[in-house]
């Protein structure tokens, strides 16, 4: 019996896999880097003995709630479980992302096969979008997990809503779906309209939502609940934060935003054609709205219309793609709220499935009609050609994550106004003592950032001026640091130059501060304590250093003063 590839679900979920291995092989030998020290390294609630209350009540990088705009306690909870299985080896952390991706996508595959979707588009759209680079910053960076995760948990949602379709358990897979769509958004917030795409899915498959109204409207009807209490949620957070994000866009009025819009598109879809130059981060503005770009824009809405107006794809589908690509950019648009970057490319993932089911609709409906475009060779080569090109460019831009320097060096030539890039790329030269050269990326970093500036960079540039003997100029970094937004490791690095310069009752105010910020920052906790050894409080610090003793048994420095202390 001769076995068809585009039909045999076992063979496409197979195939899926071998090219998400081929494409991504060598990134479990990847080191953590960018975020994930902050996230993962140093990161003390993934440490320890899990508590879910703690993640579930603290901010993402182990801070404070009020003090962090990253919530994202499902991420943090499966750092926890990775921890747990191989410590700080980045192996395992990798070994995780590359799974919950490959489920995904199968999770996507049924999902577009259960809505009705041939075997086929939906192969070969679920294969275009796993071997993409768009996925790159979500797979390959450890700190995009909650991009993952939120993937994970969105696909399996809408995955059991279209069980409901001819379920007789369709209030427990109703069920499940809106416990993953919580899950979803505890992992991430840009799946937060989710419910948007159900509702545009009921309108494509209305004879299945009209078969069993009743049961569909109440389902709706949470849905949309649990999206307007977790808008509620995430707002009121936000308006209580002291800080807001820090680009140019953040900066710019609404005018120039929806100006600039048109650009974000087209640099989307750009990048997902044609997937050049990729990089971390996108900073630019338009100051006027009849640019290139925007007449590209126009070109393609008439041309949408077009295909709406004659019909060439059923207006229902059509208007679900259309939602669908729409919908999940909603969130990353810059409109509404603006982000730390106009664009980075990972923002486009969701919407990235409704462009190749497009597209593949398109030729599938001209091709059937004229050639059978999936059935004869010459399908299968474009296809095949179409999968190397993009598969290419992801084995190619992978590399660049295998090495910190190489991938801040060669992504900083593409986005010279990212100052979070040339904090990094100088963090890297610190690494290679090359003090100079850090010293002048955290420069550029901070010149071209835009507001009050980067903590991060204020205090990597104290360090640099503590070792250069300059502790005056170093101590006003600091300072600068935790004005900006109490910024942790300011706090050590403060702490420490106090007690270095025998200031210990200016050492005991900060680090009391700190404290109260980060109760369970090691560093923090034995600077707090020894100074306060130092003040002769010697009841105060035995206590925190016997905290620190049982929260942290392989933090050695705290044994020789307990001993003394105990005595």
């Amino acid at each position: 019996m001769k076995i068809n590839l585009f039909s045999s679900l076992k063979l496409q979920v197979l195939f899926i896999f071998l090219a998400i291995i081929v494409v991504y092989h060598h990134i479990p030998n990847a080191p953590f880097l960018w975020d994930d020290e902050v996230m993962i390294v140093g990161n003390n609630s993934i440490k320890g003995e899990t508590n879910v209350i703690k993640i579930f009540t603290t901010g993402a990088f182990g801070g404070s709630l009020e003090s962090s705009s990253f919530y994202r306690p499902v991420q943090i909870l499966s750092y926890s479980l990775d921890y747990k299985i191989g410590g700080l080896n980045p192996t395992g952390y990798h070994i995780t992302n590359l799974l919950l991706f490959f489920l995904s996508c199968v999770f996507l595959l049924l999902t577009l096969r259960n809505l009705g979707v041939r075997p086929g588009l939906s192969f070969i759209t679920v294969l275009f979008f796993c071997i993409h680079p768009i996925n790159i910053e979500n797979v390959t960076y450890l700190a995009g997990r909650g991009d993952v995760l939120c993937t994970f948990f969105s696909f399996l949602s809408l995955l059991l809503v279209t069980r409901t379709f001819k379920s007789q358990q369709r209030y427990l897979w109703a069920t499940l779906a809106l416990l993953f769509y919580l899950f979803a958004l505890f992992s991430k917030e840009n799946t937060v309209f989710l419910p948007l795409v159900i509702i545009f899915m009921f309108i494509w498959k209305k004879e299945i939502f009209f078969n069993h109204k009743p049961f569909y409207l109440v389902l709706l009807t949470i849905f949309l609940a649990t999206l307007l209490a977790f808008l509620v949620f995430k707002f009121y957070h936000l308006a209580n934060l002291q800080t807001k994000s820090l680009s140019l866009i953040a900066d710019a009025p609404l005018e120039v935003r929806l100006f600039t819009f048109p650009s974000i598109i087209i640099t989307y879809l750009r990048l997902l054609i044609i997937p050049y130059h990729y990089h971390m981060e996108y900073h630019f503005l338009n100051t006027s709205l009849f640019t290139v770009d925007f007449f590209i824009l126009l070109i393609i809405c008439l041309f949408l219309i077009y295909v709406y107006v004659r019909k060439i794809i059923p207006r229902n589908e059509f208007i679900f793609f259309l939602a669908w690509f729409i919908i999940f950019l909603l969130p990353v648009m810059n409109i509404f709220y603006p982000l730390a970057a106009t664009l980075r490319e990972h923002w486009v993932s969701f919407s990235s499935v409704a462009i190749f089911l497009f597209i593949g609709r398109l030729l599938e409906i001209y091709q059937i009609k004229n050639f059978h475009f999936f059935k004869i060779p010459i399908g299968k080569i474009l296809i095949l050609l179409g999968l190397l090109y993009m598969g290419s460019f992801t084995y190619a831009r992978n590399k660049d994550w295998k090495d910190p320097f190489r991938l801040y060096a060669h992504d900083v030539k593409y986005a010279p106004k990212s100052f979070i890039l040339w904090n990094n790329l100088g963090v890297e030269y610190f690494r290679k003592q090359q003090l100079s050269e850090a010293a002048r990326c955290f420069e550029q970093s901070k010149n071209v950032c835009p507001g009050p500036g980067y903590a991060p960079t204020y205090n990597n540039l104290g360090v640099i001026k503590q070792n250069n003997g300059s502790l005056i100029e170093a101590e006003e970094l600091y300072l600068k640091a935790i004005e900006l937004e109490d910024y942790q490791l300011a706090f050590q690095n403060l702490g420490r130059l106090f007690i270095f310069q025998m200031r210990f009752d200016e050492a005991k105010v900060m680090l009391e501060k700190g404290n109260a910020l980060y109760p369970d920052d090691p560093e923090i906790n034995y600077f707090w304590g020894y100074t306060l050894f130092k003040l002769e409080e010697q009841k105060k610090a035995e206590k925190i250093l016997s905290h620190l003793e049982r929260i942290y048994p392989d933090y050695k420095q705290t044994r020789s003063i307990l001993q003394e202390l105990r005595k």
